[in-house]
Formats: C-alpha cells, sequence, structure tokens
C-alpha cells in the first residue's frame, strides 16, 4: 500500500511538471512574433497564388495592394513584417517607386521583389533602392518561402559600391535586356553582397557564365 502511495504521489507530481512545462511552452508560442505580410501585385491570380503558399507556412497576410501608390499606403496602415512587391503594375506607381518611398518613410522595411521581368537593371535598382531579394517569376514555393525567411533575419546586405561598379562595367550594358533565371539573378546578388570591393574579373566570370 505504502508502495503504491508513493507510486501514486510520483506519478502526480510528473504530471504536474508536464502541465507546467506545457503552459510554458505555451506563452513562448504566445510570445513569438507573428510573419506579417503585404502582398502587392496587379494581378488578382497571383495574388491569390501567394496567399495561399505564405498562409501554408504560417505567415498571415494581413493586406494586399494593386499598385505602388496602394501599397506605400497599405503599408503605412498595417506595417507588415515583410512586403512582396511586383514591378511593373497597371495604374499609378510601380514597383521601385514604392519601394523608395516606403524606405525613405522607414528604413527598417523589408521588401522582396517578385517579377515575371528579372532583367540586371530592375534586380540592381531594386536592390539599390533598399530591397533584400528578387524572386522571378514563375518561382517555386520552397524558394520564395527561403528568401523570406533569409530576409526577415536580415541575411543580406547589398554594398552600393558593389552595385554601381556592376552598373558601370561596360560588358553589362550589352546584356541589360536579357531576362536572367533565378541561379544567375542570386549570383548577381551574391556580387552585389560580396565584403569586398567586386573585381572586373569577378563581373567579367559572371558575364561569362551569363
Amino acid at each position: 500500500l505504502r508502495k503504491l502511495n508513493s507510486d501514486r504521489n510520483k506519478i502526480s507530481r510528473t504530471i504536474e511538471l508536464l502541465q507546467s512545462r506545457i503552459e510554458e511552452l505555451k506563452k513562448g508560442d504566445s510570445c513569438m512574433e507573428e510573419r506579417t505580410v503585404l502582398i502587392v501585385d496587379d494581378v488578382e491570380f497571383m495574388r491569390r497564388v501567394l496567399k495561399d503558399i505564405l498562409e501554408k507556412h504560417n505567415y498571415k497576410v494581413i493586406g494586399t495592394a494593386i499598385n505602388g501608390k496602394e501599397a506605400v499606403e497599405k503599408y503605412e496602415e498595417l506595417k507588415p513584417s515583410i512586403v512582396i512587391m511586383d514591378i511593373h503594375m497597371s495604374f499609378a506607381k510601380d514597383g521601385i517607386d514604392a519601394v523608395k518611398e516606403i524606405k525613405s518613410k522607414d528604413s527598417g522595411a523589408e521588401i522582396v521583389m517578385l517579377s515575371a521581368l528579372g532583367t540586371i537593371p530592375n534586380v540592381l535598382e531594386s536592390i539599390q533602392n533598399g530591397a533584400k531579394d528578387f524572386i522571378v517569376k514563375p518561382f517555386a514555393s520552397e524558394a520564395l518561402i527561403d528568401k523570406l525567411g533569409k530576409a526577415l533575419n536580415n541575411k543580406y546586405h547589398a554594398s552600393n559600391d558593389n552595385i554601381v561598379a556592376i552598373q558601370q562595367n561596360a560588358k553589362v550594358t550589352n546584356l541589360i535586356s536579357n531576362p536572367m533565371s533565378q541561379d544567375t539573378i542570386d549570383r548577381l546578388l551574391e556580387l552585389c553582397s560580396s565584403d569586398n570591393k567586386v573585381s572586373d574579373e569577378q563581373i567579367n566570370d559572371f558575364i561569362n557564365n551569363f
């Protein structure tokens, strides 16, 4: 009987400890910062696709906009964790102008560009004006989620000196209208974010493997 009572007491203490731990975990979860997103794209179908992908990966879409002007207004109203921004949109302000205005009002704004036109000028101008990354359409959902996570964790920092060096390279100007794959865009972004000044040799290597 004594042993039985002892075992019951041990079980009761174990249950109490488990319940306490569960409550701690719940509190920790509730304190985690919610990842909120503003989607900016003039195509309704794309907005729906993005919303579906994001919500499946525990992002909360708190707003959408169909052009840059509306994006600036929604950003000021909603203050999302991150913005997914198209570049060329019908009506009013385009995506890059919206990035400029949002960053001028909130330097800490996290913005990732999403466009079918992944050309060198579009990518460099987006990053130069404060976007954290560039995703070309069509895209894989895993790549989108990976890039959003990196942007929110400040994994990418562009060097304006490197961007200017690439823009001024004579050979690069011959490729300005050529669309890039996501792999090529990522290599270009690596050049922009190099800790050291990018060399002509590195730029030429990028061009030769374009």
